[in-house]
């Protein structure tokens, strides 16, 4: 019986399956930029023109069938725009149908979305790549106050970041066909003065320059006019993005305002990256005549016609939101030493279980708390005022934040994964399977150094591609890890016991083993920007701190301070230092005495 019952089940699922793509196939085919009558008049035989178009009904509606529409119950809640006939800014159906296609199954329509590979899916999606994902929700669940987030006017100023550097880019090209078209005249005055110093002995031989000169004027300004267009095509497909963008935020659905952010997400980071190198191979262009050491000596040639080739003017700009953390990052303050540390705040963490086990700080001082027994990262500024949450799809235990980036990296030792997070948008994105439990990890250079194995630290891209293992002189698990001046810093439970932390070089050479009779049970690492290694000690609760090369150097902050510290990290510029308290359950931040 049961048997029969799941084949009952699979076929009713097959079965609605080929309706939604006969559905959606049918939808495809029509043509709804050429109906202007309204759709319920011409199925009743009538004919009268459309004002209004339905979103989710797909159809255009008459004013007398907008005003039913509008108050049945089922239909009460639709999103109505005008007409696209009737309204130049009206969302297109091409817009709206593009949306909610699956890209990768072209007749299946998108109505979930995985958090744990922060990506959008159809049921056959679902049923062949994410099966086994323990958070797939609606789109509808997931798209919930978009309008209302800072997506739209993030996104919003992305693009005109870069419709910015666009235009800047056609008015330089612009600039430039004027400057060459002067820079003819110039070259045809040397090539005169130097035809008269040859009089008819080289008459022939400047009129071929001449001519030379015509067809590489006209080759390059047809390229840079060519170059032009190509600009303007750009500037204009960001701005038809932007104007969706304004049209849906105003009179599209919660829904198809989030489909339309996530696809534009990747676009926009690949036109930036477009827009970055075409700026880096623009170079500004003018003619140039060069008439040789001794025209008397070449009886063959005049001269040459040159193109000289100068950096443009125009410089790659940065997103709003990346500039910011550059400035940020460029007027630091240097520190040379740090003294000491002054207590700034404490603020408890609410939460009815777990405990604080990994902290990091962002390069706009945002502080992330991975809360270990339960799928959430609290974020606070310095001052502890709370900044939201973001839930990732485990239960974490150790978080870093990539420098210059809005990104952020989660270890998930239950299920032996990384998670990628965008801390500006408080979305879990792209999980990143590993070979064994995962407890540590840290970034440098575009690379994630992860620790939790016995016997290995592994190294892998930022997208998560093995690139080398990196094998460790003792054996056990490693807990904490971190990096400063080529080398690795990590606690390590060998034989069960952690009273000890290791320093291996990137090649996973032994460096020394830092201990000490008063370091009990070292739990995290930090290092300041001289390279100070500071080591929070859960039972002595003390924090220890020492030099690069392993000797001690003092307790900067003692247990009159602080009790079971956990979890310690700097800011960027360490000029402040977060420490977890009471066992994780409270954060305490410290400003550095330099």
């Amino acid at each position: 019986m049961r048997e029969k019952n799941l084949d009952r089940g699979s076929y009713w699922t097959g079965f609605s399956t080929v309706c939604r793509i006969v559905l959606s196939e049918v939808i495809r085919e029509m043509d709804f930029s050429k109906l202007a009558d309204c759709g319920p008049c011409l199925r009743d035989n009538k004919k009268k023109l459309s004002s209004d178009w339905c979103i989710e009904c797909a159809e255009p509606l008459c004013l007398a069938c907008k005003k039913v529409h509008n108050l049945l119950k089922m239909t009460s809640e639709h999103h109505l725009v005008e007409n696209q006939k009737s309204s130049s800014d009206s969302i297109s159906y091409d817009d709206i149908s593009d949306l909610r296609n699956c890209h990768i199954h072209q007749h299946s329509l998108i109505d979930r979305f995985c958090n744990n590979h922060s990506t959008m899916c159809c049921q056959c999606c679902i049923e062949e790549t994410h099966f086994d994902c323990k958070s797939v929700e609606s789109i509808e669940t997931v798209a919930k106050n978009i309008k209302a987030s800072s997506k739209v006017e993030n996104t919003t100023l992305h693009l005109n970041s870069l419709i910015q550097l666009l235009t800047e880019i056609r008015n330089d090209k612009r600039s430039n066909i004027e400057n060459f078209q002067h820079s003819e005249m110039e070259v045809k005055k040397k090539i005169e003065a130097a035809k008269i110093n040859m009089i008819i002995r080289i008459k022939e031989m400047a009129d071929s320059l001449t001519s030379e000169l015509q067809n590489v004027k006209k080759t390059k300004i047809l390229e840079l006019e060519k170059q032009v267009k190509e600009t303007e095509q750009q500037i204009n497909k960001l701005e038809e993005k932007k104007k969706i963008i304004d049209l849906f935020n105003q009179k599209g659905s919660e829904t198809h305002t989030f489909l339309l952010l996530q696809r534009l997400k990747s676009e926009l980071a690949k036109e930036e990256s477009m827009i970055r190198e075409n700026i880096e191979e623009c170079n500004n262009m003018y003619l140039s005549f060069d008439d040789g050491d001794d025209i008397m000596s070449l009886p063959k040639v005049l001269g040459n016609i040159d193109i000289i080739s100068e950096p443009s003017a125009v410089k790659y700009k940065p997103s709003p939101t990346i500039k910011q953390r550059q400035d940020k990052t460029e007027s630091a303050l240097s520190v040379s030493h740090i003294s000491s540390f002054k207590f700034s705040s404490e603020f408890d963490i609410d939460f009815d279980k777990g405990f604080v086990s990994g902290i990091c700080i962002n390069d706009d001082d945002v502080i992330l708390l991975c809360l270990r027994g339960t799928d959430k990262l609290l974020m606070y500024n310095l001052e502890g005022k709370p900044n939201g949450e973001i839930v990732v799809s485990g239960n974490p235990f150790d978080v870093f934040c990539v420098p210059e980036t809005d990104k952020a990296i989660v270890a998930l030792p239950d299920s032996s994964t990384l998670q990628m997070v965008d801390v500006d948008m408080k979305d879990a994105e792209n999980i990143i399977d590993m070979p064994e439990s995962c407890w540590s990890v840290t970034a440098v250079d575009n690379k994630l150094f992860i620790a939790g194995g016995f016997k290995s630290l592994y190294v892998m891209d930022i997208g998560g591609e093995k690139l080398e293992e990196i094998t460790k002189p003792e054996c056990g698990r490693t807990y904490s890890l971190t990096f400063a001046a080529d080398k690795f810093f990590y606690c390590s439970d060998v034989d069960f016991k952690n009273e000890k932390v290791y320093c291996i070089t990137e090649e996973g050479n032994f460096v020394f083993c830092y201990s000490n009779a008063n370091l009990r049970t070292p739990t995290e690492l930090a290092v300041d920007l001289t390279g100070n290694v500071y080591i929070t000690d859960l039972d002595s609760n003390n924090v220890h701190r020492c030099s690069p090369s392993g000797d001690f150097l003092d307790v900067p902050i003692k247990g009159s301070d602080v009790t079971e510290p956990r979890s310690i990290c700097f800011n960027r510029d360490s000029t402040h230092l977060a420490l977890s308290n009471n066992s994780g359950k409270s954060i305490c931040v410290y400003k550095s005495d330099v």
